[in-house]
């Protein structure tokens, strides 16, 4: 089927970009949302961060009642959990962001009579092919590979401020999982299950971490044209920097 968004339109329809917008000035604004983003993250990491370490020495007391120590482990866990996928969405919208940025530059050597909202769209999917070629594929198919782009990007300063939530959070869980079946009297099981949820659970977030990475490019597999638009504007409705038209 065709896509709508490969080629360049041949015909200017309407919305057409307002004439009297400052492309520079919205670029900027990009960059600095780019920014507020990761700031945001890291703010949201150290807070967690913070939290953690002031509690710890209270539910190692020996004074505490083992259930309340229970119920505050599992409660920065979830705490943790929900801090993890808010991670997860900033991540998202970081990499729109950034596409917003190179969109933006695009547009500006080009004729402004011209820009409508299908030109900018088409910048926007020529751009997403643009970064889909730095992604590892998969000899066979063709189609990201999951286990290549994780090992890739493992090392990033991004993945290890997330690695560094997900292993606390991990930690709280274990905690309340270890407490609960030490005041159950049944040690040695807790120890089993702590070493399983430790590993499911780093492994389960890191590939919903990148996975989530990787959805922003789910347009380039689609063929099917009733699949192509809602995974297109999946990630353009959030490029909301290039919603500018008249």
């Amino acid at each position: 089927m065709k896509n709508k968004y490969a080629n360049a339109p041949t015909e200017i329809s309407s919305p057409i970009l307002n004439k009297d917008l400052n492309l520079v000035e919205i670029y900027a604004e990009c960059i600095k949302e780019l920014s507020l983003q990761q700031s945001k993250r890291d703010q949201l990491i150290a807070f967690y961060l913070t939290i953690t370490g002031l509690v710890s020495a209270y539910l190692f007391s020996s004074d505490i009642n083992p259930v309340i120590r229970i119920i505050i482990f599992f409660a920065l866990f979830v705490l943790g959990c929900i801090w993890s996928a808010i991670t997860v969405r900033y991540k998202v919208y970081k990499e729109v962001y950034w596409m917003s940025c190179k969109t933006i530059s695009s547009l500006f050597s080009a004729d402004r009579e011209k820009l409508d909202k299908p030109y900018v769209q088409h910048i926007f999917y020529t751009v997403l092919k643009k970064c889909y070629k730095s992604v590892p594929k998969d000899k066979n198919t063709n189609k990201p590979n999951l286990l290549e782009f994780i090992i890739k990007n493992f090392n990033s300063a991004e993945y290890l401020m997330f690695l560094t939530l997900v292993l606390l959070t991990a930690a709280s869980g274990s905690g309340g999982l270890f407490f609960l079946f030490y005041t159950l009297k049944l040690p040695v099981l807790g120890y089993i299950l702590v070493a399983l949820f430790l590993i499911l659970f780093i492994i389960y977030q890191t590939i919903l971490y990148n996975k989530a990475a990787l959805s922003v490019f789910d347009v380039l597999e689609m063929t099917d044209e009733d699949e192509i638009d809602p995974a297109f504007n999946k990630a353009f409705e959030k490029a909301w920097f290039l919603h500018f038209f008249a």
